[in-house]
Order: structure tokens, then C-alpha cells, then sequence
């Protein structure tokens, strides 16, 4: 009678990363048919993650049926991690906890803070080795692998902007289709400079059409040094022309206005936040829905306004001025869309007092 020829398998199981943990048994010679059960141990500060090659799974223990060579690969995940903070220049970061891991004792998972905050006479600068690309002095991170972070702090008067106002925005902030004299940060800077001469400047970045991402790119392609002696905001007006839902507009803000700050040198009571004028008050949206702009522009203002509050910036609500255009043609340009130089002068009017009282001789 002919005899069966048994087929013998090889089986073979490796680590990642190396020296995580160990699988036993790690290799061998099997019979076809036969049932190995594989055990993964993790060693140090690691645990056992999945298995991937010729099998998948999440048990650390696991049955392999011998019906070919295999290949297996035991995945572990370190338990803990090391995050490393160290500053340069003159500053401090505060650290806090903002929801732990998913398992007690480890810290994988972990959602942290980090609020580089500067001493007297220096500002933040930007941080090093972090795993977000922001400007922000915050920074929120999720613990998954070693960090090792650097806050940099610079002194302000190594900076030549602290004279200067910074205006960034769109079109309103241009002052489309009125007199240079007749903008609004034009007749800021005029009232402030009669009364303050640390504020000489004028800098205006802005462009009509602008959307908060492209004023984004553009603060980010230019080079912005601070301190600035002041710094105003006002974007949005075409996020909501353009359609786009209120919430879609936050994180976009955010990153303003914490920018904002940051070229402040961090001082916020030298910030401060404009509401978006309602367009639909104007004779260029006669033919429109006026009441679903206003609920819009009501929306995105909401955010403005929390966003500036919860930074303790200075928010300024000139959107119930822009709607007395509604019954009054002369707070409108000529181009029957954007305000005119006196609607300019009441928005002024209404933020002028606190501006005027800002102590800008710290700079100094």
C-alpha cells in the first residue's frame, strides 16, 4: 500500500516594536492541520495591541491553524509615555490634565493643555516639537507617543511693531469704496494718535473677498512681528455670503483671533473683536431674503462673540448700527453694499472710549 506523506509548515512569530514584549512559542515547525496556540507577554511599559501578518486579533492569546507557512507579527503599545516641557527665554508652561486614558495608571490617551505664558516683557513666540502646526500659546494634545516640547519666549523690544496698529479683515476693514480718511482704523488711529503717541501706525491686512481662511494664509505668508500696540479683527461677512454653516466657521476664528493675541505680544487688552455688519440692510440685498441673512450673520456673530469672551478679548457689537441702514441710505457707499465714512464714525464712537484708555506704556 502507498503511504501519505504528512506536509510540515513553518511557523514564525515577531515583535514590533522590538524588545516590546515576547511571543511564545516564536517560531517552529508544525505539522498541516495542527492548532498552535500563540501567547504574547508585553515587558516594561508596554502592552499588548493586536496581531497582524497571517493573523488579526486582539486577545493576547490566540489558536493558528497550520495550513502553510505563516508569518505573525505580535504589536504592542507603550503604556506610558515621557513628555518633556522646557522653555527658552522667560516664561512658564502650564500643564493640566483635560480627560485621562482609557485605562487607570497610564497615560496613552491622555488629552492635555499646554499654556506657554511669558513673564514681563516678553511674548510667546511659537513652540517647537509639538505635534500641531498652530500659533496659538494653547495648544491641546492627545498623549500617543513621546513628546518633547519647547516654548520659546522673546523679549517685545527686540520688535519693531510696537508702535503700530494692526487692522486685519476683509472689505469693511479696507473700507471698500470710501475715502482713505473716511475707514474706519484710519479714524481710530486719528482719535488714539491725539491722545497717545506709543500709537503712530497703521497696518492694514485686509482684502475684499476674504474669507477667514484666506486672511489665514495671508497672516501666515507675511512677516508678522510682535508685539503690535494694538490689534482689531473683523472677518466673516464672506464665509456667510458664501454659504458656509456658522460651526464650519469656528475652528477658522479661532485660529484668528488666538493669532490675534499673539501678535499683541499676548497682552488681550490690546485685542479686540468687531461683529460682522448685516449686509442685508443694505439696498444691494433689496431683491434677497433679508430676514434668513440677518438670522445667519446672527449666528456667526454668536460665535465671535463667545469666542472673544472666552479669551477675555473686547467684542464689539456694531451690527445693530449697520442695520439702521435699513431707514437711513446715508450710513451706505455709493456702491449701495458697504458702509459709508459715517456709519464708519459711529462704530468708532462706539469703541473709542475703551481704545483711548488702553495703557500702552508697558511697551516702553
Amino acid at each position: 500500500m502507498p503511504t501519505s506523506c504528512t506536509k510540515e509548515f513553518v511557523l514564525d512569530a515577531s515583535i514590533s516594536p522590538v524588545e516590546s514584549g515576547t511571543v511564545i512559542p516564536s517560531e517552529g515547525t508544525y505539522k498541516e492541520g495542527s492548532i498552535v496556540t500563540l501567547n504574547a507577554y508585553p515587558v516594561g511599559e508596554y502592552f499588548f495591541d493586536s496581531w497582524s501578518g497571517d493573523a488579526s486579533g486582539s486577545s493576547s492569546s490566540i489558536d493558528i491553524l497550520v495550513d502553510g507557512n505563516k508569518n505573525i507579527v505580535a504589536n504592542f503599545s507603550k503604556t506610558n509615555f515621557n513628555v518633556l516641557l522646557s522653555v527658552q527665554g522667560q516664561g512658564l508652561i502650564n500643564e493640566q490634565l483635560i480627560k485621562s486614558g482609557p485605562v487607570e495608571g497610564q497615560n496613552l490617551g491622555d488629552i492635555i493643555e499646554l499654556i506657554a505664558i511669558p513673564e514681563k516683557g516678553w511674548s510667546f513666540n511659537r513652540w517647537e516639537g509639538a505635534p500641531l502646526n498652530t500659533n496659538s500659546d494653547t495648544l491641546i494634545i492627545e498623549i500617543n507617543n513621546d513628546l518633547v516640547i519647547n516654548a520659546v519666549f522673546v523679549q517685545g523690544e527686540v520688535f519693531g511693531n510696537k508702535n503700530k496698529y494692526l487692522a486685519l479683515g476683509d472689505s469693511y476693514t479696507i473700507g471698500e469704496s470710501v475715502d482713505v480718511k473716511q475707514k474706519w482704523p484710519v479714524q481710530l488711529l486719528d482719535k488714539l494718535s491725539k491722545v497717545n503717541s506709543e500709537i503712530n501706525e497703521l497696518e492694514i491686512i485686509a482684502q475684499t473677498g476674504w474669507t477667514a481662511q484666506q486672511l489665514i494664509t495671508a497672516t501666515a505668508e507675511l512677516t508678522l512681528e510682535p508685539p503690535y500696540g494694538l490689534v482689531s479683527l473683523l472677518i466673516g461677512v464672506n464665509n456667510q455670503f458664501q454659504g458656509q454653516l456658522a460651526e464650519n466657521f469656528r475652528p477658522s476664528f479661532i485660529e484668528l483671533i488666538d493669532r490675534a493675541v499673539i501678535l499683541s505680544g499676548n497682552i488681550k487688552e490690546r485685542v479686540f473683536v468687531l461683529s460682522i455688519p448685516d449686509w442685508g440692510a443694505t439696498p444691494f440685498a433689496n431683491s434677497l431674503q433679508r430676514s434668513e441673512i440677518t438670522k445667519q450673520i446672527n449666528e456667526f456673530n454668536s460665535i465671535i462673540k463667545y469666542e472673544a469672551e472666552q479669551r477675555n478679548v473686547k467684542f464689539y457689537n456694531i451690527t445693530d448700527i449697520s442695520r439702521n441702514a435699513l431707514n437711513d441710505l446715508s450710513l451706505i457707499a455709493n456702491d449701495n453694499l458697504h458702509p459709508s465714512g459715517k456709519m464708519y464714525a459711529q462704530w468708532v464712537s462706539l469703541i473709542e472710549k475703551d481704545i483711548l484708555s488702553i495703557n500702552f506704556s508697558p511697551f516702553k
